[in-house]
């Protein structure tokens, strides 16, 4: 016998950028990049509970990949650095920083879910996706590793 269950379905969206920068000391600090995004809706159902909201099921709805191309201006601070030469460029590449600056993206065209997008009408789902260029400003904070 199957209780009857109450579930939260939930859509959201997001866009991980992965890139390629090429590191040109004489540079810094504005830096060229390449690489690409992926666009993706997902619904995430989850099980009410009286204390916590249990996941039960994952589904990516939509996605798509667009080319990203840019420039980006910023700069880093060493947390750490493995007996370091003095001077204002390491010579020693081994070091934890903390980088953070603004980037301006250009990206090819791509498709994307917005909100209402997402058509149910009885046991049909419709996607009704949205298309354009994938262009943005994209402020950045990492660690970075090197070595």
């Amino acid at each position: 016998m199957v209780e009857d269950m109450v579930c939260q379905a939930t859509s959201t969206g997001d866009i991980p950028i992965s890139s390629i920068t090429p590191a040109f000391e004489y540079l810094r600090p504005i830096s060229g990049l390449v690489g690409f995004k992926y666009l993706y809706t997902q619904t995430v159902a989850k099980q009410a509970s009286d204390w916590v909201l249990d996941w039960m099921a994952y589904y990516v709805n939509f996605d798509d990949w667009a080319l990203t191309y840019g420039i980006g201006v910023g700069t880093a601070i060493t947390l750490w650095e493995l007996g370091s030469e003095p001077g204002p460029v390491s010579k020693n590449p081994i070091g934890v920083h903390f980088d953070f600056g603004v980037r301006y993206l250009l990206g090819s065209e791509a498709e994307y879910l917005k909100e209402g997008s997402i058509q149910v009408v009885g046991d049909q789902v419709t996607f009704l996706p949205e298309q354009s260029k994938t262009d943005m400003i994209h402020p950045h904070f990492r660690i970075r590793v090197s070595f």
